[in-house]
């Protein structure tokens, strides 16, 4: 498994058809891995320069270069790979929230295989942690993020893995 932000992408013909390659960028280094069509064509809009991605695959010898070659099984953007790999979306929010802000802003990120969400509060100085249902399960996107910090004051909103 690696993950990276994608610095490259090119297309090659090759006997078994196309492939796409993709250099990812983790900031220790670039690696290039190979994308068969199949999984292409199942994933192509997540196949874009400057956007995360998420592999798992093989790494096997590169007997034309003398390297190592990656070869991707499954691949995620970062969407799918919170949802995939997190455990839950966890927040600080003030113990005076009214509930129905909270419903209002989680809307429309409700996702029914996505992460439960949790809330640390601390009313009359005793920190306690409350569970919403699996009703408001949602997919943690950076904008989700950015509306519980903004309309509801949260802090620390993070996906815990």
């Amino acid at each position: 498994m690696l993950c990276g932000v994608i610095t490259g992408v090119r297309t090659q013909l090759t006997q078994r058809g196309k492939i796409l390659i993709v250099a990812l960028d983790d900031k220790s280094g670039v690696v290039e891995v190979t994308i068969y069509n199949e999984l292409f064509e199942q994933h192509k809009n997540i196949f874009r320069e400057d956007e995360f991605l998420l592999v798992v695959g093989k790494v096997s010898e590169d007997r034309f270069n003398g390297g190592l070659r990656i070869t991707a099984e499954k691949v995620f953007d970062i969407a799918t790979a919170r949802i995939q790999y997190g455990h839950k979306l966890e927040m600080d929010v003030a113990c005076t929230i009214a509930p129905a802000k909270l419903a209002e802003i989680l809307q429309p990120y409700r996702h029914e295989n996505g992460l439960p969400v949790s809330l640390r509060v601390t009313p009359q100085g005793i920190p306690c942690t409350l569970q919403l249902g699996d009703a408001w399960r949602v997919a943690p996107s950076d904008e989700l993020k950015y509306a519980l910090e903004l309309h509801l004051g949260a802090k620390e909103v993070a996906v815990e893995y």
